[in-house]
């Protein structure tokens, strides 16, 4: 199966490729940055805001799957629209793109939108009012953790506990909201990308509030934490309200939340 990857040279695309990389598949990254292929993975560097260099490369795969991991903007979802409805994929049968969970937020409601989740806003608009939605699964993604996390988000939490540093609260850290770690999250967009098309789904590992997951991490690594209040939004992990996802999860099976959030939070102690 020719299966495309856009974005897949770091992090959650990184390990969904190593995942896809099997004798029956053959995969196909596209990216920017150049790297040299190896096993069944094959890399092409092309700027996916360059249509006519996208269209070659896509046309001459013919993909049968692609999973679009930066899909940022309302022109990126468009190019992709373009040249599905001008044929350039004929065997496409399924198109992933990865979007936030924070559009359950906002997709009804735009007063304070972040930049980020409007971007992708207009990007899932744009996919839903095409034809290429009849193939498409859009992938609403929750906080994704992990000891390796290129934001150094969940590092930075983890040291700032194991150091006894006082954790700053405001009245949205008692808000629920989603998490999902880097592996679970490569796992099931696997499952999902060769399901086939489901239109809108939204995936986690575990559903709790910011204060709750700094006790989690604080109990698995065996320190106290010191909380203290405050007004501003100082919130490594934010979010402007309740977030409700059940209807759209794709499993709402959280028993192993606790154990994931312990091994890679032992994980970031054991690489300091």
């Amino acid at each position: 199966m020719k299966i495309v990857v856009i974005g897949g040279t770091r992090y959650i695309g990184k390990r969904l490729v190593e995942l896809l990389d099997t004798r029956e598949n053959q995969v196909n990254v596209l990216s920017r940055s150049f790297c040299y292929s190896k096993s069944g993975i094959i890399y092409h560097q092309v700027d996916r805001q360059e249509q006519d260099d996208l269209r070659r490369v896509l046309s001459e795969i013919n993909p049968e799957i692609i999973i679009d991991m930066v899909c940022m903007v309302e022109g990126d979802s468009q190019i992709m629209v373009d040249l599905y409805d001008a044929g350039a994929m004929p065997a496409l049968r399924h198109y992933v793109m990865i979007s936030t969970f924070y559009l359950f937020l906002y997709e009804y409601n735009e007063i304070n939108i972040d930049e980020y989740s409007l971007n992708k806003l207009k990007a899932e608009r744009v996919i839903k009012k095409s034809k290429l939605y009849e193939v498409s699964s859009i992938v609403r993604l929750p906080f994704v953790f992990s000891a390796d996390d290129y934001t150094g988000r969940f590092e930075f939490l983890v040291l700032m506990l194991r150091d006894g540093k006082i954790i700053k609260l405001n009245p949205k850290s008692d808000y629920q909201m989603y998490f999902i770690d880097k592996e679970s999250a490569s796992r099931n967009l696997k499952m999902i990308a060769e399901k086939g098309p489901i239109g809108i789904i939204a995936i986690a590992a575990g559903k709790c509030s910011y204060k709750r997951f700094c006790k989690m991490i604080a109990s698995k690594i065996e320190v106290d934490v010191c909380f203290r209040e405050e007004m501003e939004n100082s919130n490594i992990y934010s979010v402007d309200n309740e977030i409700d996802m059940s209807g759209w999860l794709l499993s709402d099976e959280f028993s192993d939340f606790e154990k994931i959030v312990e091994t890679e939070s032992r994980k970031v102690l054991y690489e300091h």
